[in-house]
């Protein structure tokens, strides 16, 4: 009976084992796959189980032999993260890994704790770690996990204006009937601009509107009137702070019939501006997606154009990108709208815990920059992988 009692308890401490494993390769496998990119959070049920057996056999160990060895296993996680993060991303997702490792730690000294003063078996042991794993992958996924990309919710948020020849309101076709009825779906870009910032609209550029606006946000707008562009010009050398889209060849599907007047402009309508302001918006070298890093986030466009300045302004990431400092104001240039596109980058779900690109996170991040508001939490993941 002695044997087939250690036979069980084996194969329980296997099967223990192997379940921990899993739920560790959970982060690359869930993490990777579903939503392109790794974090050690994906990881923590998995390092639960191994801390609860870890425990189970050093638990009865002279108390600094115990120490010790926890120490251990702490360094080796800790280590672990941060070479997979720089591996994959090129820095350390330092929060995340703080969360894990002080999850990792409680349930270590915890599990310590009631062995060393339990008389429970082995195989009692190892059920309770596969219990405690099943309810933190459970929590991990359900609550934990999403809590890190939340959007902010700053009472005091900085206001923004918004201007957009792309649909960024609804997600697909929207007519009164559907919002009235409720059946029209948000997109999850006014959710991020409304959770973020204080969101007004304008359909018409004049000085009286602008009067009001704190950092205008243009993306890819309609044909804009020569008095709108006046305007507009003015403001910024005035002091005021626009964060504008530009794309030389739209990808976005059309949602109406070709011909429709409600579908975005293939290419931009602002050259006559973009001329005054001693920039040259090139084509696209390459119709289709264009993956780049911007201040550390991923971002996922499709077909970019290039700047080329010819005045004050400063274009970086290669062409993609222009800083122009007009008179008093500013105004920041990216040479594609596509990036506005639910579709590449939130998988169809709202939720910025399975974006798969960090799109809106680089967008919001150039408007606190206009508005000149502290660093916030930042939503977009700190690890990142290729999506397959």
């Amino acid at each position: 009976m002695r044997s087939i009692g250690r036979l069980r308890s084996g194969w329980l401490v296997a099967g223990a084992l192997l379940a921990a494993l899993l739920a560790i390769m959970w982060g690359l496998v869930f993490g990777g796959l579903q939503l392109g990119r790794v974090d050690p959070v994906f990881s923590l049920p998995g390092r639960v189980m191994v801390a609860v057996l870890f425990a189970v056999f050093i638990a009865r160990q002279p108390m600094r032999m115990v120490l010790l060895m926890a120490l251990g296993l702490l360094a080796l996680s800790l280590a672990l993260d941060i070479l997979i993060g720089v591996g994959l991303a090129g820095h350390v997702a330092w929060r995340q890994i703080v969360f894990a490792l002080t999850i990792e730690s409680a349930v270590l000294a915890v599990a310590i704790g009631i062995v060393r003063l339990g008389k429970a078996t082995l195989a009692t042991w190892t059920t309770i770690a596969l219990g405690v794993g099943t309810i933190a992958a459970m929590a991990g996924a359900a609550l934990i996990t999403p809590w890190f990309y939340a959007v902010g919710d700053e009472q005091d948020k900085p206001r923004v204006t918004v201007m957009a020849g792309v649909p960024i309101d609804w997600q697909g076709p929207a007519d009164m009937g559907a919002i009235l009825a409720g059946t029209a779906k948000r997109s999850p870009v006014a959710q991020v601009l409304e959770g973020r910032f204080a969101v007004s609209r304008i359909d018409a550029i004049d000085a009286d509107a602008l009067q009001r606006v704190s950092v205008l946000l243009l993306v890819h707008p309609r044909a804009l009137s020569p008095a709108e562009m006046a305007a507009l010009d003015a403001w910024v050398r005035d002091g005021g702070r626009a964060l504008i889209f530009a794309d030389g060849l739209l990808s976005w599907p059309p949602l109406y019939s070709l011909g429709d007047v409600r579908n975005p402009p293939v290419t931009s309508l602002l050259t006559p501006m973009l001329d005054h302001w001693g920039l040259d918006l090139a084509a696209p070298a390459d119709e289709g997606g264009d993956l780049f890093v911007a201040d550390g986030i991923r971002v996922l466009a499709a077909s970019s154009g290039r700047f080329r300045s010819t005045k004050a302004c400063r274009v970086t990431l290669a062409g993609r990108r222009a800083d122009c400092d007009l008179g008093k104001g500013r105004a920041v240039l990216v040479a594609d709208a596509d990036l506005f596109d639910p579709e590449l980058w939130s998988d169809g779900r709202p939720n910025p815990a399975y974006w798969v690109q960090g799109n809106m996170g680089w967008v919001a991040s150039l408007l606190d920059r206009l508005a000149e508001v502290p660093a916030r939490r930042a939503f977009e993941p700190v690890w990142i992988v290729p999506r397959g």
